[in-house]
């Protein structure tokens, strides 16, 4: 039978391999180089993407993120047909993978136009925020 001071000390070794694992874990994920594939994923960031879907709708949003098992995280998504019906905006998406027939880079729809023209304003105000840091 155990007491409660022997249970108490099994408590505190779990949490203690549990934090040590945590650490190595920590110190293994900063080590990691940066794969070809990682450098393509980060290239794809905050582009527009275009996915059309098993049931024929296309998704068209920001590229978000993405895992292991290809699901993909849309921010500011639009739906449409292929029939070229109505479209309506569905904000943040999960789409699984196994529903995605194929994804490319959007730079023809009217978010892609949208940012672009938004970028450039962007970089001016923070242009003019630096020359006034200055100052």
């Amino acid at each position: 039978m155990l007491s409660s001071s022997d249970s108490d000390s099994s408590d505190i070794d779990a949490f203690k391999r549990q934090s040590e694992n945590a650490t190595t874990s920590t110190s293994l994920a900063e080590k990691r180089e940066d794969t070809p594939g990682r450098e393509k994923l980060r290239s794809w960031l905050y582009s527009i993407f275009r996915i059309v879907l098993t049931d024929k709708r296309i998704l068209v949003g920001t590229f978000l993120c993405t895992d292991s098992a290809a699901n993909v995280i849309l921010g500011m998504c639009t739906e449409d047909t292929e029939k070229g019906g109505e479209e309506r905006m569905l904000g943040l998406v999960m789409v699984p993978g196994r529903h995605i027939v194929s994804m490319e880079r959007d730079e023809t729809s009217l978010q892609a136009k949208m940012q672009r023209a938004i970028k450039p304003v962007a970089d001016e105000t923070s242009r003019e925020s630096q020359s006034t840091d200055i100052l």
